[in-house]
């Protein structure tokens, strides 16, 4: 299984994502052969420049078509899984 975006939507909705999860996780979308110009484009901001990634993330999830948590609560729900998350980003799956 691939990399879990909705997982980082719902960490993103929850405030708690960062810059640099979320560009991995726009990275590793893009190995796998999902494409999207703002995913692209967000797989290649430098999470060490200071500006926020979470708006081009939710940006880039609406274009691709993934269905982010419509909620808080949704999300809070999503986002418990037992890998540390950069780990999760590099090597695709949330799931092993």
């Amino acid at each position: 299984m691939g990399v879990d975006l909705r997982y980082f939507a719902a960490r993103n909705l929850l405030g708690i994502a960062t810059s640099e999860e979320l560009v991995a996780a726009a990275d590793r979308a893009l190995c796998e052969g999902i494409y999207g110009e703002v995913l692209a484009e967000l797989a290649s901001t430098s999470p060490r420049s200071g500006e926020p990634c979470g708006a081009m993330y939710a940006k880039a999830m609406a274009e691709i078509g993934v269905a982010v948590p419509g909620d808080v609560d949704e999300a809070a729900r999503h986002r418990s899984r037992p890998r540390p998350l950069l780990e999760t980003a590099r090597s695709g799956s949330v799931w092993e």
